[in-house]
């Protein structure tokens, strides 16, 4: 989520930032929700405030023999608890509406970022050595794979549908060793640790991740509540 203070202190700096996103985000409902909720929070502390005074002030009043007064006091204070739970209860309202306001704002750019609409609009940071130039047309390295029965076209359609492959033989092997391979580089020369994590995960996880709500509808949800995830970065990040 954004900091709150963020689109406190500049609502039009964030309504157009993600504007270059394409997101037109709920600034106006955030201000008139969140102006609600700290004029409530405002309230309930004064109100907590002045119940600590009157608490301290009935053993005050007792000690000193004025017992009308003290009964007063208490009254006063029963008064004074019945307001702040109701501002309590205002609060844990507003509060939940504004969660749910929050998680329609996207990330923001840098302003680095180029807008655009399309690939054609990237602009390229920079380049590493010079593409090979062969001598004659190349042979793609699917038409090379499925030559030497590594990889099975047909059948990857027949099973799922276009753009899924099925790797045979040596291909599957390939795929594995080069799974291990980098498990085994990364976790041995450059710091990472290997984690095996649930492939189920709770609601909360998604949210933390920015995958609920936008992605509701594409998600994958059991019986109990839990969601299959989508990549390994929801439950690592959680």
């Amino acid at each position: 989520m954004l900091d709150r203070n963020l689109i406190r202190r500049d609502p039009e700096f964030v309504r157009a930032q993600c504007l270059r996103k394409g997101v037109n985000a709920p600034v106006d409902e955030f201000i008139r929700v969140d102006t609600e909720w700290r004029r409530v929070k405002s309230a309930m502390d004064e109100q907590k405030a002045e119940m600590n005074r009157v608490s301290k002030s009935i053993g005050q009043l007792m000690a000193s023999g004025q017992k009308d007064e003290a009964a007063q006091a208490r009254e006063a204070a029963g008064a004074l608890k019945a307001t702040i739970q109701g501002l309590e209860e205002q609060e844990r309202t507003l509060e939940a509406e504004l969660e749910a306001i929050e998680l329609d704002f996207p990330n923001l750019p840098h302003e680095s970022v180029p807008d655009g609409k399309s690939e054609e609009d990237n602009v390229v940071i920079r380049t590493w050595g010079e593409a090979h130039r062969a001598s004659k047309e190349p042979v793609p390295h699917w038409e090379i794979a499925e030559r030497m029965g590594l990889i099975d076209f047909e059948r990857g359609v027949k099973i799922t549908g276009s753009g899924f492959v099925v790797y045979t033989g040596a291909g599957a092997r390939l795929v594995r060793s080069l799974i291990n391979f980098m498990l085994h580089v990364q976790t041995t020369q450059h710091g990472y640790t290997e984690v095996w994590p649930p492939a189920l995960v709770n609601a909360e996880s998604l949210v933390g991740t920015g995958n609920l709500p936008k992605f509701e509808e594409d998600l994958y949800k059991s019986r109990d509540d839990f969601y299959l995830i989508p990549t390994a970065e929801v439950p690592v990040t959680n």
